[in-house]
């Protein structure tokens, strides 16, 4: 059976590559340059989130309320000292925070150094959280109260024995905190008594940082800058063991990051290496497994 021969365009480009085939891979080489810079403006995403389906309501609305948060990601404070000593580790946060909340909305959403805030919010407003009974209770007296007083003033009170007990706001007070009050204020908060993210010795705190920081090249700019600030305030002064470790999602996002980058080059690495290394020991040829290495770099970098 004869086959018909290749179209002339094919066996002109079959004469070309075997007359020159040097011309032809730097052709190829030249073709690169436009796919590298397209290719440079790549990112990897390692967020699962990522994988969810843009069309979903339910993601939409997640990537929204996302977006008005203060942080997407945390970056961890650990202080840790020696011997205990929480009136320097307090100190120290005391100085830091202010400091990371200066870098500004670009970097820091917020800084959380303890549940001090938190304290004095409910302890001034505690009163707004009282239990429906607790609040009927009240209610009851105040009217029971009231209704006494209208009818002593305007003479038409039966019996003045049985009359209600006063009223004050201390009383009232009491009443709408109710018999769990006292209870209530002893067990409250005994995690972190003194208002702070410190252990019961005093050995080491924490401070939490959250940032809207994301990407390998800002999440090392942002290091660097808490970096400074810690620095800046000098831990030592408070402490000479004082020491300042770092973790939390932002660090371990940007080392699985990183992790994932590293396999995924060694691996490719590898792959077409071990592919290369097969076609010259097939052929024998060194121009060959350039041809073909050429030919492999140009598919990867345009797609």
């Amino acid at each position: 059976m004869i086959h018909p021969p290749p179209p002339r365009l094919f066996q002109w480009l079959g004469q070309l590559q075997a007359s020159r085939p040097w011309a032809v891979l730097l052709l190829a080489l030249l073709t690169l340059v436009p796919a590298g810079f397209g290719a440079a403006g790549l990112t990897f995403k390692p967020d699962f989130a990522e994988l969810l389906p843009d069309g979903k309501e339910s993601v939409i609305e997640m990537r929204r309320v996302s977006a008005r948060l203060p942080g997407a990601s945390t970056l961890s404070l650990y202080v840790q000292t020696r011997e205990p000593n929480p009136q320097a580790l307090e100190a120290f946060v005391d100085a830091v925070a202010p400091r990371l909340q200066g870098l500004g909305p670009e970097w820091v959403g917020s800084v959380d150094a303890g549940v001090k805030d938190s304290q004095q919010f409910f302890e001034k407003h505690k009163l707004l959280y009282a239990g429906y009974d607790d609040l009927k209770k009240a209610h009851d007296e105040v009217v029971e109260r009231y209704d006494y007083e209208v009818a002593k003033a305007a003479g038409t009170l039966l019996d003045e024995q049985d009359a209600p007990p006063p009223l004050s706001a201390e009383r009232i007070k009491q009443r709408l905190q109710g018999d769990r009050g006292a209870q209530k204020a002893e067990k409250r908060d005994d995690a972190y008594p003194r208002g702070y993210y410190e252990n019961a010795d005093g050995t080491y705190a924490a401070v939490l940082v959250r940032t809207p920081v994301s990407g390998s090249v800002r999440t090392a700019a942002f290091r660097q800058k808490v970096e400074a600030v810690v620095a800046e305030v000098n831990p030592k002064r408070f402490d000479p063991s004082m020491e300042v470790h770092y973790t939390g999602g932002l660090i371990t996002s940007a080392e699985e990051y990183n992790a994932i980058v590293n396999d995924l080059a060694h691996v490719g690495g590898l792959g077409v290496l071990g592919v290369l290394g097969s076609v010259l020991l097939f052929f024998r040829r060194v121009r060959t497994v350039l041809v073909m290495g050429g030919a492999l770099l140009v598919g990867l970098l345009s797609t």
